[in-house]
């Protein structure tokens, strides 16, 4: 999942780091006015993605496990073929009914259909953008998108800056770059196999009984995410609208790139690793507090700096909009976390309760709208995001528990988003002093570097997070780097004398041996009796193969080595040198049905013994570091590090540290 993580996190900040450049060309080309005006479409847009298919999208991820190889194209040609005719319906009743459905106030009608047809057409790439995610094809799935928003980036320029063609120039470039882009998916994909009618009523049935329950959540949470646009439009005018929605851009970054990508990345692991809940359960609990950290170390750095980026290139209308960035970014940490939990609701099919919560949150995030804008402006729609946003998460979770319970650090997010909250006012406190503007902005890099440190001291309080960050960054870390050590056996008076069960035998083995080792290689790799086991028997002189074999079937069940020159590989890339004077203990394996019969240990004294007949005492062997089992099983035979190795995989750099007695 972790691959998967960083795939869609690095894509997701060059593809908006590819759509940030559409502000710039948005507040040089457009008024406040127009865009507020925008910010209304783009609103009334939402709605229509979040209705068209009837979330069948959600259902596809969430079934597409449960189906065998065979019968998944079925599913995915059933999801095409209903959607489309699903979305081609709801198109008629939206152009007979779109004054009432939009609460148009105008005669110009042309921009409610091109708004409908570049939502139709981005359903039908986000669809197939979903089938990429849940192939875990995470690689393609990026690609396309940056590909897309470029596309999307030229057309809106084309039409903005060229032809002059105002705000529907937006939906233009979205029509535009989403047909070309549904040309390469199909075309230079080779995904035509996806259009080829299918329609299977029981998968849509199946399909529409889970994901139908999602329509009124998806309804409500349009409401409980929109309605603030609304508010501010018919109560304050579009020009406070253009202000609340240009702060609204930024605190969306949070949702951009840090919910987005790891839901996108969570939402197939969790479904694909079902059969472990404890796993599912435990990684869940780590998600989101680190969606919570990096959130917060995120949105408040951009509090305080970024009224020096928007000097550049924004007018002075547009800087009214910086106090609320802060605020709206602590709102959609709180919609992160109710977004992760909702994967909980999906594992459990316990979908229906959705609707009812986030119609709770919504009819809430209304009436505080209605009662704030008045007392406070576009401040008051502000509090009223947050108040909701928190109301949503709380209710998920607080239900969620009794079906699916998991041990979250409630404590831990509270003390990061109050910390995160204190910082930030100590910030608007030092902007309000009247030192110069560089005092005040060396001030904020002093007080963001203290804010950093304080993080990570409230990290020390959990102690299970602790821990799983500390194992997240070593299994990152042992990915470049490899670690080992040489043992060396010291005390020689204190072996153990231990004798071989009768039903077994001891002895070489040679190349007369082959069938039989053939065999007992089935149990390793494919190649390992011709790229190992065969180059060592043709070298009986450095080599010597010690074999356990079952009297009853004449099955050798354990092979182990001992090496008294050349070089031996160890550690993926390390090369031991066995110099002349030295046994080198290596590779041994048992057959799994025949571990834990004392095996190892009387092949270990065996070798331990040859070695001694050749008055070699010198007598080494090579473990890596998590090898635990290993590691006490070598101790308790008196072994001792003789060294440590230290390897960088990719550059092939070695370290070696040699230990004393």
């Amino acid at each position: 999942m972790k691959k998967q993580a960083v795939i869609y996190s690095v894509g997701t900040i060059i593809l908006k780091s590819i759509n940030f450049l559409l502000i710039p060309l948005y507040i040089s080309n457009f008024s406040l006015e127009d865009f507020g005006q925008l910010s209304y479409y783009q609103v009334m847009g939402m709605i229509l993605s979040w209705v068209l298919g009837l979330k069948i999208t959600d259902a596809l991820v969430r079934f597409y496990y449960e189906y065998d190889d065979s019968n998944k194209l079925r599913i995915i040609q059933s999801a095409y073929w209903f959607s489309l005719i699903f979305n081609l319906l709801l198109g008629i009743i939206l152009f007979l009914f779109f004054k009432l459905i939009f609460f148009n106030q105008s005669k110009d009608t042309t921009i409610y259909f091109v708004l409908y047809a570049s939502q139709f057409i981005l359903f039908f790439t986000k669809l197939n953008s979903s089938i990429l995610r849940i192939e875990k094809k995470a690689l393609k799935f990026i690609i396309l998108q940056i590909l897309q928003s470029i596309l999307q980036l030229s057309f809106i320029i084309f039409f903005v800056v060229i032809l002059k063609l105002g705000i529907i120039s937006v939906f233009y470039g979205q029509i535009a770059s989403g047909l070309i882009i549904l040309i390469v998916y199909f075309v230079f994909l080779k995904r035509l196999k996806h259009l080829a009618f299918n329609f299977n009523f029981v998968i849509i049935k199946k399909f529409l009984n889970f994901s139908v329950y999602l329509i009124p959540s998806a309804l409500s949470f349009w409401i409980l995410n929109s309605s603030d646009h609304i508010f501010i439009k018919f109560m304050l005018g579009k020009e406070q609208l253009g202000i609340y929605a240009f702060a609204y851009k930024f605190s969306l970054i949070i949702a951009l790139l840090l919910v987005q990508p790891l839901t996108k990345a969570w939402s197939p692991f969790a479904y694909s690793n079902l059969k472990d809940i404890p796993l599912v359960k435990n990684r869940l609990n780590f998600m989101i507090t680190t969606f919570i950290l990096m959130s917060v170390i995120f949105i408040l750095p951009i509090s305080y700096f970024i009224d020096y980026v928007l000097m550049l290139f924004a007018k002075p209308e547009y800087m009214g909009a910086i106090y609320l960035i802060f605020p709206l970014g602590i709102a959609y940490i709180a919609f992160g976390v109710s977004a992760f939990t909702g994967t909980g609701f999906h594992i459990t099919k316990n979908t229906k309760v959705l609707p009812k919560y986030t119609t709770i949150s919504a009819i809430v995030n209304i009436l505080l709208n209605f009662i704030l804008i008045k007392l406070f402006g576009i401040i008051g729609a502000a509090i009223a995001t947050i108040v909701a946003f928190i109301l949503k998460a709380i209710l998920n979770i607080n239900r969620l528990q009794k079906d699916f319970f998991v041990n979250y650090s409630y404590n831990l997010w509270l003390l990061l988003v109050l910390n995160a909250s204190i910082f930030y006012f100590i910030g608007l406190l030092i902007e309000k002093t009247t030192f110069g503007s560089h005092i005040i902005f060396w001030a904020k890099i002093i007080l963001f570097s203290v804010y950093l440190y304080s993080n990570w001291r409230l990290l020390l309080i959990d102690k299970n997070y602790e821990k799983a960050i500390v194992n997240e960054i070593s299994k990152i870390f042992y990915k470049f780097v490899s670690i080992g050590y040489i043992y060396k056996l010291y005390d020689f008076d204190r072996l153990d004398s231990i004798s071989l069960d009768a039903k077994y035998t001891l002895r070489r083995v040679n190349l007369e041996d082959a069938k039989e080792l053939k065999e007992f290689s089935k149990y390793r790799l494919s190649n390992h009796y011709k790229k190992n086991i065969l180059p060592r028997l043709k070298n009986p002189t450095s080599y010597t193969p010690l074999a356990v074999i079952d009297k009853e079937n004449d099955k050798i069940v354990y092979l182990a080595w001992i090496v008294f020159s050349g070089n031996i590989k160890t550690f993926q890339y390390y090369y031991h040198r066995v110099k002349e004077g030295t046994a080198f203990l290596f590779d041994a394996f048992t057959i799994p049905e025949y571990r834990k019969k004392g095996l190892h240990k009387v092949v270990m004294q065996k070798r331990i013994e040859l070695c001694l007949e050749k008055n070699i005492k010198n007598i080494q062997i090579a473990i890596a570091r998590n090898n635990f089992k290993a590691i006490r099983s070598i101790k308790k035979t008196n072994f001792k590090k003789y060294s440590r190795i230290v390897i960088v995989k990719k550059i092939r750099k070695i370290w070696i540290k040699k230990y004393e007695k």
